[in-house]
């Protein structure tokens, strides 16, 4: 994949990621959801849940497949904001 390859020599990956949790709050927002309903919607707790969007945790394999499936979002979109 050629976005995979241009990411290996990116050092403005480690920035990209730190703002994954704003953009799933963007889509938090979008879709006017709480936290506790985005947690039950994504099938975690409500406290890793805002653990991610704060940035303490990253998002797991999980995660990014519910948030696609559920929100119609691309995992590079929330990874990496493209």
């Amino acid at each position: 994949n050629k976005n995979s390859l241009k990411r290996c020599y990116d050092d403005t990956l480690p920035q990209k990621c730190s703002e994954c949790g704003k953009r799933i709050n963007n889509v938090k927002v979008k879709n006017n959801l709480s936290n506790l309903q985005m947690a039950v919607l994504l099938n975690i707790s409500e406290e890793e849940f805002t653990n991610i969007l704060t940035g303490k945790i990253l998002p797991d394999l999980n995660f990014l497949n519910n948030l696609k499936q559920n929100f119609e979002v691309s995992v590079d979109w929330i990874l990496y904001g493209e």
